[in-house]
């Protein structure tokens, strides 16, 4: 069936260290789980999937200093960054082939899927929304700053275009928070809880709707305070691309988030921003964000399915 949604995948995603990113709390393997699911369930065909390039050094100097990217041949700086000390022993070429390669290919998923999503009004990357990388540092697992460096290279294209980042991972993003810092052409809806990492204060004034949360929130409480914030941002905003980051960690079995959305409730917040987008003719671009329960996965692909019978269906 026709899709405005375009979907964009690589096999080059998934991260393996040695087998020592089993033990990491980020499922490395759930960008395949997604794309698995989808066509398992019928809602895709392999075909639909899209393939990125790589993001090139070039891409990476948009968004990052080249000190920062030379201190990243440095093990004890990968491990600093993946916050698991025994990464320091791997060799700088294994680091680069099994966990900065599929995290270029990201990178350039999300480069892909903002040109997809401003030429069919909606694109899905399976990866990517790493966060909290900074221009001249890394943090929270995020190396590179793929929502920073898709949205620097739209620019060179359309210098004016307007960008509002709607945030629903359960932290703040900090990262393309400071690195756009005051550009006008940046919006930032954030809702993060306030109690957890990175709890970076100097990042914060950059958010332009601030949601700060406490732990526990839940389902109810969450879905209505997007409800009720996110519609009158995008009226006033009037963004030309809205790049969603929608983590699963805002999930209640989630050991980093510390949130207690259900799954439908994932369902739910993810089918809402897409309408508000969607209803307003504003292109989309979806990034899967932090997650950290092997429930991640499979919660996506069902937000997924249910986004494409959205899809289908007449805008109001």
């Amino acid at each position: 069936m026709a899709k405005s949604i375009a979907f964009v995948y690589s096999p080059e995603y998934t991260i393996e260290l040695g087998g020592i990113e089993r033990y990491h709390p980020f499922d490395t393997s759930k960008y395949q789980t997604v794309r698995d699911d989808l066509i398992a369930s019928g809602a895709a065909r392999a075909e639909d999937f899209v393939a990125p390039a790589e993001a090139t050094v070039d891409d990476l100097l948009l968004a990052h200093t080249r000190a920062y990217l030379n201190s990243l041949a440095d093990p004890l700086t990968t491990a600093r960054i993946a916050e698991v000390n025994e990464v320091a022993y791997f060799p700088a070429a294994m680091i680069d082939k099994g966990l900065y390669r599929p995290m270029r290919f990201a990178a350039g998923g999300t480069i892909l899927g903002a040109r997809l999503a401003l030429e069919r009004g909606a694109a899905v990357n399976l990866s990517g929304g790493f966060h909290h990388a900074k221009r001249d540092s890394g943090g929270g697992f995020c190396y590179y700053s793929d929502i920073a460096i898709a949205i620097e290279r739209a620019w060179r294209d359309r210098p004016d275009l307007k960008v509002l980042v709607v945030d629903l991972d359960a932290h703040q993003g900090n990262g393309y928070e400071s690195i756009f810092a005051d550009d006008r052409r940046i919006g930032v809806f954030d809702v993060y809880n306030r109690d957890i990492f990175p709890e970076d204060k100097p990042a914060e004034k950059f958010i332009d709707f601030p949601h700060p949360i406490r732990s526990g929130t839940d389902t109810a409480a969450y879905l209505a305070l997007v409800a009720r914030e996110l519609p009158p941002v995008l009226d006033s905003f009037r963004p030309g691309l809205v790049v969603y980051i929608a983590g699963t960690d805002v999930f209640e079995a989630d050991p980093l988030g510390k949130l207690a959305m259900s799954a439908d409730g994932i369902v739910r917040r993810d089918e809402f921003v897409f309408r508000e987008a969607r209803v307003r003719g504003v292109p989309f671009l979806m990034l899967l964000g932090g997650g950290y329960t092997t429930d991640s996965g499979p919660i996506i692909a069902r937000s997924l399915e249910n986004l494409l019978r959205v899809d289908m269906r007449p805008a109001p």
